[in-house]
């Protein structure tokens, strides 16, 4: 350890990716802390050399896997029929370093920041008019299979750059970012 500090990695960002009818990707960074010198195998914790390993894995896709997606108010659904999104949490997290020591002694954790972006069938006028009025919004998104599930939810959010796209014999889709604000009734961001 330094200075008494054990080592500590923060996780600083994490993009959940989920395209149409394929897997859903994950990709986390973390920062880390200066790590000690490494212990004598004398000294070293025993037990995860005999970790159980998972008896079997299950990948979650967008195809059977995904219950719901969508961006919505207390009039109902206003994007259920998204194709893609990209799910990213960001918790700023950047490294606390100092004059003497090679790496970071700690972490320094900024704002946290939740932000989807969809492309979506653009099947109401009242999505513009969302975005027009800048109307409080709520996302939620439940994905689940044999073996677990988890659902995310932003309980305060708005839609920002709407773009709509006119692809020649195709339906009119549109392209939108929601961040997440602090809610204002459970002062919550994410959950």
């Amino acid at each position: 350890a330094v200075r008494g500090v054990p080592y500590v990695s923060g996780l600083g960002m994490i993009e959940i990716n989920a395209p149409l009818k394929n897997k859903i990707v994950a990709t986390l960074s973390f920062v880390g802390t200066d790590i000690p010198d490494p212990v004598l195998t004398a000294s070293r914790v025993t037990g995860p050399s005999t970790a159980y390993a998972p008896l079997s894995t299950a990948m979650f896709d967008t195809s059977n896997d995904l219950e719901e997606v969508k961006l919505y108010d207390s009039s109902g659904s206003l994007v259920a029929e998204v194709n893609s999104r990209k799910l990213t949490i960001n918790n700023n997290v950047k490294p606390r370093e100092i004059q003497g020591v090679l790496g970071a002694i700690d972490n320094v954790w900024g704002k946290f920041r939740p932000s989807v972006t969809m492309e979506a069938y653009f099947n109401d006028y009242d999505q513009i008019k969302a975005a027009r009025a800048n109307r409080d919004l709520k996302w939620r998104c439940f994905i689940a299979n044999h073996q677990g599930g988890f659902a995310m939810r932003m309980p305060y959010t708005a839609i920002r750059q709407p773009k709509k796209s006119y692809a020649a014999n195709e339906a009119v889709m549109m392209s939108c970012a929601s961040p997440g604000f602090r809610d204002p009734d459970t002062n919550t961001v994410m959950s």
